[in-house]
């Protein structure tokens, strides 16, 4: 119980009277990596925002280190990438880094997050909206790890990626995974 990170215990969801997710129960444990696979529709969107407290279960209970996802604690502790990539417009990579940075206790260095991301002196200095996809998706990317997480929480991380970028995405993601992020 004590090592569980996640902990989903008989979690179904409705919306009006579709079931999107019927009794499903799982738990990872802290250091692991999991995936939720199934196809287009079987509710694992759903799954991940009742991970992210964003969306309530119909039935069932979803713990992040024993506690509530919506406990300001758990916030504090967790990194998550969104399939969709939206970006602050107006302002530049460095400054949206910095800002995120500013929302947590313990934070990466922005050179560690540089270094995990492979973001360049150049994406820092540039404006969100003028980055390409896969430069959006490194912004992303480094988003999620501002706040040095324990658990990071991805929605189709390497969607729009190049190969040698959705390589190293899984290499830095299994090089947390050692230092016993989840």
């Amino acid at each position: 119980m004590m090592n569980e990170a996640v902990s989903v215990s008989n979690v179904t969801k409705h919306f009006h009277q579709k079931t999107a997710v019927n009794n499903i129960s799982f738990s990872i444990e802290k250091g692991e990596i999991a995936a939720i696979l199934g196809p287009n529709g079987a509710g694992k969107t759903t799954v991940i925002s009742m991970i992210l407290g964003l969306l309530k279960p119909t039935k069932g209970e979803i713990k992040l280190f024993n506690r509530l996802p919506d406990d300001q604690r758990v916030r504090e502790k967790i990194g998550v990438m969104l399939q969709e990539v939206s970006v602050m417009p107006g302002l530049k990579v460095n400054e949206i880094l910095e800002l995120f940075r500013s929302y947590y206790p313990n934070p990466l260095s922005m050179k560690e997050l540089v270094s995990l991301t492979a973001l360049t002196k150049e994406d820092l200095k540039t404006r969100a909206e003028k980055l390409s996809g896969g430069q959006k998706r490194r912004l992303s990317f480094a988003l999620a790890l501002a706040g040095n997480p324990e658990l990071l929480i991805f929605d189709e991380p390497t969607v729009g990626m190049d190969t040698s970028s959705r390589h190293r995405f899984w290499q830095t993601i299994h090089g947390l995974a050692d230092q016993g992020k989840t």
